[in-house]
């Protein structure tokens, strides 16, 4: 009797760790480990709804080829119960405006698409780290383009013309009026 009673004293210490470990994990008392997001913003030459439907296919293109991957399991036996979400879901979509997709990998990626007066479209995309590589391979398939008189606001990131004192879309002073300047 002595021993099983020593034997159950040696088990409560482990079966309190598993009760615990989900909290460690998490950072400490339910407060999530905050990753931090990247920002990226760049200007394409080509129509708003042309630009919005590109992210849409390939988000499209992302999902199929995550359906190709095996499917990795941490632990074998874990497998029975619920069937795991997909990869790459679009958690919202304002067309053509903004398109947020959801990975369980990788993270949210939150696209944000302003149409440009001038002509063209100024994307604006936040990503966890994780996710860089995809963007700025996604990046790279659209046409590059100097587009004269423009520059982003280095505030919120939007493009602004070079004679702009506030930025229209955050309202930030852009530049400094010296003594003297009228307008």
């Amino acid at each position: 009797m002595a021993e099983a009673e020593s034997s159950m004293f040696l088990f409560l210490p482990l079966l309190l760790l598993c009760c615990l470990l989900p909290m460690l994990m998490r950072g400490g008392m339910g407060r999530p480990i905050e990753i931090p997001r990247e920002v990226d913003v760049w200007i394409i030459p080509q129509r708003i709804e042309d630009v919005f439907s590109a992210i849409v296919r390939e988000v499209e293109n992302w999902r199929g080829k995550a359906l190709i991957e095996p499917q990795k399991t941490p632990l074998p036996f874990l497998k029975g119960g619920k069937e795991p979400r997909g990869r790459f879901e679009i958690s919202q979509s304002i067309p053509p405006r903004l398109l947020k997709v959801t990975d369980r990998r990788e993270g949210e990626m939150v696209f944000e698409l302003t149409e440009i007066e001038g002509g063209g479209t100024s994307v604006r995309v936040s990503f966890s780290p994780y996710a860089k590589q995809r963007i700025q391979t996604f990046k790279a398939q659209f046409p590059a383009k100097i587009m004269i008189g423009w520059q982003a606001c280095p505030y919120c990131g939007k493009p602004t013309l070079s004679d702009y004192n506030l930025c229209p879309y955050c309202g930030q002073k852009l530049r400094v009026e010296k003594k003297g300047e009228s307008r």
